[in-house]
């Protein structure tokens, strides 16, 4: 992520040029290092061949190169491309710092446009059935094409963009991007909806746009001060940002309010152990693995 720029609504992220060449090279490694062992492996076999005076056929060699080389160069791409649902739930709670599946989370917010909800209503059935995100991201987007002004529409797409950006390393900044896109329309237009805030800090706190991430998460507070994952969010932003007892007052208030937010213990045993404290920290690692807590 280094050769990205930090969110922004003024600000454009970049793609080097590597991140398409990278997973290319990959590939094409995977096929030759696959294509070298089934080489090894028919020098071996014409070698029995030649012993017993039986005839070896060259397509007895060319074909198991060729598939060894097609198989060796799908697992180095997809490698890079690949983002099946549970890794990248797993990578989205984890590397965004929430302790709860956003994406199945209910939204107050109903459309006016009985069709549009029931495109986002078919795009919720899909993801709680765990179906391939990309069909509810479709189904959010026809949501939001018959009904421009539905906020809840825009959030769910920009949490299943986010799954799936954490699906894979070197695509995630682009769809990253796109999820801030609509987490930023929903702010728009409903600017009481804590979702939207949270969920856009999530992203700076990604590209670690602390500074932009913070004052974000104040307003959340602010609007529900009984939101978990806004103090949650706000102390691992401060943490990240040297401020760690300003960070373990967040994530303690965090515990408080909801004491099976596992992110909480996590990021305040970091605080901790951060200021040398590690009986308390040992304390937080342990109940925050109790609570389901993944590094």
């Amino acid at each position: 992520m280094s050769n990205d720029k930090k969110f922004g609504e003024k600000v454009i992220v970049t793609r080097p040029l590597g991140v398409y060449l990278k997973p290319i090279v990959y590939g094409i490694l995977g096929g030759l290092i696959c294509a070298l062992l089934m080489g090894i492996l028919i020098l071996v076999v014409w070698r029995i061949f030649a012993y017993f005076d039986w005839n070896f056929h060259f397509l007895y060699t060319a074909i198991p190169a060729l598939l060894a080389f097609v198989t060796g160069f799908s697992l180095g791409f997809s490698d890079d491309f690949g983002g099946g649902w549970p890794e990248s739930k797993q990578r989205y709670n984890t590397s965004l710092h929430t302790n709860r599946v956003a994406l199945g989370a209910g939204n107050s917010s109903k459309s006016a446009v009985p069709k549009a909800q029931e495109h986002f209503d078919k795009g919720m059935m899909l993801i709680e059935s765990q179906q391939p995100l990309r069909k509810a991201i479709k189904e959010f987007s026809k949501a939001i094409k018959l009904d421009p002004q539905f906020a809840a529409a825009y959030i769910k797409r920009g949490d299943a963009l986010c799954y799936l950006a954490f699906g894979t390393e070197y695509l995630s900044i682009k769809m990253l991007h796109d999820a801030f896109v609509d987490f930023t329309v929903a702010k728009r237009l409903d600017p009481e909806n804590v979702r939207a805030y949270i969920s856009r800090a999530s992203c700076n706190i990604v590209v670690k746009d602390f500074e932009t991430a913070i004052p974000e998460l104040t307003e959340a507070i602010n609007l529900d001060p009984n939101s978990s994952e806004a103090h949650c969010e706000r102390g691992i932003a401060l943490f990240a940002n040297n401020a760690i007892e300003k960070a373990i007052s967040d994530l303690s208030e965090a515990i408080r309010l909801d004491p099976d937010n596992s992110a909480a213990y996590f990021y305040r045993g970091r605080a901790f152990q951060a200021k040398g404290q590690d009986t308390p920290a040992k304390a937080d690692f342990t109940k925050a693995k109790e609570l389901g807590w993944q590094e």
